[in-house]
């Protein structure tokens, strides 16, 4: 009966100590299960955060459109490729410094709706004649300098290129040479000379429009340095006037890529102001202006729309301020 006893509390005893290492194993298990379910939780939390970092990444390394200032209008690459800006130089009194020069890129500004981006080509010619005197070595000197100033300030950015000739050009060839190395999805160019800068707007959008509506009325646009006078045949198109003119100048003009092609290779010698030739065929050819006329940029009584800086006499030496 005692044994019984005896066996009978050992038995509760052992079914105590059974009962609580039960309970601490269960307690055990179920913290260490959520555990592992925590752990698993911020796993793929932190697995959904690098997937969305690399979505995103993906998404930077993605070609965009790039903006133009103008607005912040979305343009592709053929769009900002469409029209060029070429802008011939040359030795002047004042060189090295590029302050002129300077002026009549910034007076770009005046185009409106031309991408700031456009591809700009600035034509760098070299000295005209062949004498070995101090002057040309003197010449020589400071236009190196000039060139080195030019190429500290654009060749950088990524729109412009600078093109340096080993013999002198003059206007006409610099042109031409300029057009060979524009780029294949470039339409239509604005041609500067660098003594000659922008002082009112411009209506680009509208100029490039009426040229492709019209291409066969429409094919050299040309902006004035006075008021424009009363002229014969004047046609508002696109909200913009233009008047046909008898003349041909090399102030600063806009015209297609095609049609400088076509005048350029009937053009004997192009070293020369490219006027000169065209203006003698105006007036030898009659009804041959039709065809390769310039029109005037602007309503009666309008202008000026360009400024001539004239760096042959404004920008003296003592005027210089070299770009260090």
């Amino acid at each position: 009966m005692g044994l019984f006893k005896f066996k009978s509390i050992y038995h509760k005893i052992l079914i105590v100590i059974f009962c609580l290492y039960f309970t601490m194993n269960l307690t055990f298990v179920k913290n260490l299960t959520n555990l592992v379910v925590t752990n698993t939780a911020v796993g793929c939390v932190m697995d959904e955060v690098a997937t969305n970092d690399n979505d995103s990444s993906n998404n930077d390394t993605q070609p965009t459109a790039a903006i133009d200032d103008h607005g912040g209008v979305l343009l592709d690459d053929k769009q900002i490729k469409q029209a060029a800006v070429v802008v011939t130089t040359n030795w002047i009194p004042s060189a090295p410094s590029i302050q002129m020069i300077q002026e009549v890129i910034d007076s770009l500004e005046m185009l409106k709706g031309l991408p700031h981006n456009a591809p700009k080509y600035i034509t760098l010619d070299a000295l005209a004649g062949h004498s070995h005197d101090q002057v040309r070595w003197d010449k020589e000197e400071t236009l190196e300098l000039y060139g080195i100033n030019l190429m500290k300030e654009y060749m950088h950015r990524e729109n412009f290129h600078i093109i340096v000739n080993n013999v002198n050009l003059h206007i006409g060839a610099n042109l031409n040479k300029a057009i060979e190395l524009l780029n294949p999805e470039t339409e239509f160019l604005y041609f500067l000379q660098h003594d000659f800068k922008f002082i009112k707007e411009i209506n680009h959008t509208a100029i490039v429009k009426t040229m492709k509506e019209y291409p066969d009325v429409f094919r050299n646009i040309r902006f004035g340095k006075g008021i424009n006078g009363p002229k014969r045949f004047s046609q508002e198109k696109n909200g913009i006037t233009l008047s046909r003119t008898h003349k041909w100048s090399d102030n600063n003009h806009f015209a297609s890529v095609k049609y400088y092609k076509e005048i350029l290779v009937k053009i004997r010698s192009l070293r020369r102001p490219i006027e000169a030739p065209m203006t003698s065929t105006f007036q030898s050819t009659p009804g041959c202006h039709m065809n390769q006329t310039q029109h005037l940029y602007g309503a009666l009584g309008d202008g000026p729309y360009i400024d001539h800086l004239d760096g042959r006499l404004k920008y003296k030496v003592e005027n210089v301020t070299t770009v260090q």
